[in-house]
């Protein structure tokens, strides 16, 4: 015969089946930005070494490169202290599931995989690219028509020739097993110009120009891609301190708020109501929860977006990689800031 339950049991019932749904449950992870500031560390994923973006000097374990500098500002900015920053090199297929699993916080410069991630801010523009003889060369990739263009074989060789599908007259697309042979031939005059990932034609320019600034990269690009730091899904908070204190490097620049005259800069006091705002003045960025006076420390780390970039990849470094696209929107590049009021 059935038992029926009494109210006893059913409240017994009612609580056991509550807690295996709330086991089945995963806890909420802590606040991505707490958890930071809690450490005092920031980890910070690399998806590519090389130079001029980041290596490591020499027998030392040092890193050094542009985006190791997007990195010390973010930890500047959130712990107070550029130096408390850890970096992890990533291949490219484990990026994602790394930042899945928490064992970094942020993948720095990163292509974003999947509809889940998104970039946070642009930090730079990439792409196959055209390097021209300077003062000499065509302009952009309208003059290359009746022309030779040397490339290496590939993936580079197909999509340049399905760009100059449309050029009139047809320019010539001429292709060689790697781009150094590929800049050899240019270089020896085979070609008009030769084509490449935009990073990759600096790198190989400054080991093959025998006279500095013989050469230059145009800013067109026939497959640009912008990159930037992407945190996890969900992290939004994190996220919007990531966003703000890059485009704090940017507004710095569009100022000329260097890391020089940082040093001289009054926030309570300064004439320029602009400036006074990117520095802190006014407490209109407290929001983010960052600590106090964040921007003027990621600033005070790395100098402005221009310092960085000339620094590893511009005009002060070997590579001396011309802005093109990424520069400022409002000097004709493709980097873009809202206002910081």
């Amino acid at each position: 015969m059935a038992q029926r339950l009494g109210p006893a049991h059913f409240f017994a019932i009612v609580m056991l089946a509550a807690g295996l749904l709330l086991a089945a449950v995963p806890r909420a992870q802590a606040d991505r930005l707490d958890t930071i500031l809690a450490r005092g560390t920031l980890i910070c994923g690399l998806v590519e070494s090389r130079p001029g973006l980041a290596e490591q000097s020499g027998e030392s374990d040092v890193w050094r490169g542009f985006d190791i500098d997007a990195c010390a500002a973010l930890a500047a900015a959130m712990v107070g202290d550029a130096k408390a920053l850890e970096i992890v090199a990533l291949e490219p297929s484990a990026a994602t599931s790394a930042l899945a699993e928490g064992q970094v916080d942020l993948l720095v410069r990163a292509i974003p995989r999947g509809i889940r991630q998104r970039l946070q801010a642009e930090l730079l523009f990439t792409g196959q690219g055209l390097m021209v003889r300077r003062g000499s060369g065509p302009r952009n990739l309208a003059g290359l028509g009746g022309q030779a263009v040397c490339v290496q074989n590939g993936e580079t060789r197909q999509r340049l020739t399905a760009y100059l599908a449309r050029s009139e007259p047809p320019a010539q697309v001429f292709g060689f097993p790697s781009l150094k042979q590929a800049t050899l031939s240019f270089i020896g005059g085979a070609c008009a110009a030769v084509s490449g990932p935009r990073i990759e034609l600096a790198l190989v320019r400054r080991e093959l120009e025998q006279t500095p600034g013989s050469f230059e990269l145009i800013g067109e690009m026939m497959d640009l891609a912008p990159s930037g730091p992407i945190v996890a899904p969900g992290e939004e908070r994190f996220g919007q301190a990531v966003r703000w204190i890059v485009f704090a490097l940017l507004e710095a620049e569009r100022l000329g708020v260097t890391r020089r005259s940082l040093a001289n800069e009054d926030v309570a006091q300064h004439d320029n109501p602009a400036v006074a705002r990117l520095l802190g003045a006014g407490g209109h960025l407290d929001a983010l929860g960052l600590p106090e006076g964040w921007s003027r420390r990621a600033i005070a780390a790395v100098g402005n977006y221009k310092e960085v970039y000339d620094r590893h990849l511009g005009a002060l470094s070997p590579l001396r990689l011309e802005r093109g696209p990424n520069a400022l929107q409002e000097d004709g590049g493709l980097l873009l800031l809202p206002s910081m009021q």
